[in-house]
Order: C-alpha cells, then structure tokens, then sequence
C-alpha cells in the first residue's frame, strides 16, 4: 500500500478530507509487534525522570 493509498483509505474510513488526513501524518507499520508487546502498560517511571533530570550536566 502506498502512502496516498493508506491517506485516502484513512480518510474515507473515518471521514475526514485527505489533506487533513496527510497533514496528521499517518504512515505503515514496518514491523509487526509481538502481541506480549502490545499488551505491556504504558507506564512513567517519575522517579527516573526526576533523577535524570537532577542529574543533567553533572560529570
């Protein structure tokens, strides 16, 4: 499938006009992922945010 092929599909599945759908940016999957992927929660570790940011520039 091609790129103006997945637009247009897109477009005309949910509605919208092409050029909204091109400027949202859609685009293939390359690669499957493995359905024990896709079933991981989406999680943020704030303390290893927060640790990395305090850390920034300190050698």
């Amino acid at each position: 499938m091609t790129q103006r092929e997945l637009e247009r599909e897109v477009a005309s599945q949910t509605g919208e006009t092409f050029q909204t759908i091109r400027s949202l940016g859609f685009s293939a999957l390359r690669e499957t992922i493995p359905i024990e992927e896709r079933q991981e929660p989406l999680m943020v570790d704030w303390d290893e945010v927060d640790r990395r940011r305090n850390t920034r520039g300190i050698y």
